[in-house]
């Protein structure tokens, strides 16, 4: 079949940033147009920047019905569950999406960063076991990635667990990134964790510069500052941390409780 119009406009006008006139564009492609899968990840790309979740959901649900075999919109589906913090349904949609995407053994390319969403989704249903086979699934696909080192390696930290392995893998992920203040953040805590003080304090007062607002990161620099001796500077940043809490993410909200202990004591 020969494509429509529509797609190009959508192409078009979203290049523009003309993101509204693009969504009407694109939900005029049929389902049987050659661009209808480029004009559905646009489409849904400008959906979720829009917070429309349900709206995404409606149309990826509508093209698996045209598409039932194309993993590429289970993927899609996946994200947007996962966006909305729905990880089971997100897990599912991974699932089916790699059921799909699987040929002779191996998934395809184009699918690969399927991995590293889905061990997200594990991750945050406390199932490490699964996250971290994903993510080692992921780091071989993406051996160089800033985001996968990042990822594995503060995860490893933050249990205490695999501390030389993590060191390694956050140290790379700095030199790919030196100015990702979440990196720098993760080189910090590392560091603490392995009792070198000192120099994690370095690390942790650079990511609080880059990110001053940041719950975790303010954290951080508590803990490394009243190992150091520096308590008033502690007490400090854990208020700060406090002040800056976003009940919205899940990693704030399993450390809530224990930063404000450390304020209400005055103690690490």
């Amino acid at each position: 079949k020969t494509p429509s119009v529509y797609a190009t406009i959508g192409g078009i006008l979203k290049y523009q940033r003309q993101n509204d006139e693009a969504a009407e564009a694109y939900v005029r492609v049929d389902p049987s147009d050659p661009q209808y899968q480029t004009a559905m990840v646009n489409y849904i790309d400008i959906l979720t920047s829009k917070d429309q979740l349900d709206e995404a959901k409606e149309a990826l649900n509508k093209a698996i019905q045209a598409n039932p075999d194309n993993p590429h919109y289970h993927y899609l589906l996946g994200n947007v569950y996962k966006d909305g913090k729905d990880f089971n349904r997100a897990v599912e949609s991974y699932d089916a999406a790699e059921a799909l995407g699987l040929h002779d053994g191996e998934l395809e390319r184009e699918l690969w960063p399927l991995y590293y969403s889905r061990a997200i989704a594990f991750d945050l249903l406390d199932r490490w076991d699964d996250a971290e086979a994903d993510l080692k699934t992921a780091l071989e696909k993406f051996p160089n990635s800033p985001v996968i080192l990042n990822y594995i390696g503060y995860a490893y930290a933050d249990r205490g667990i695999e501390l030389d392995k993590a060191k390694n893998m956050i140290s790379r992920a700095v030199m790919a990134a030196p100015n990702d203040a979440y990196i720098t953040d993760s080189m910090g805590w590392i560091l603490y964790r392995m009792g070198e003080y000192a120099e994690a304090v370095t690390y942790l007062e650079r990511a609080a510069k880059m990110r001053p607002y940041h719950m975790v990161i303010n954290d951080h620099l508590g803990d490394a500052y009243w190992k150091v001796g520096r308590k008033l500077e502690a007490q400090y940043m854990w208020q700060r941390a406090l002040d800056y809490y976003d009940e919205t993410e899940e990693e704030q909200q399993r450390m809530i409780d224990e930063t404000r202990r450390k304020v209400k004591e005055g103690k690490l």
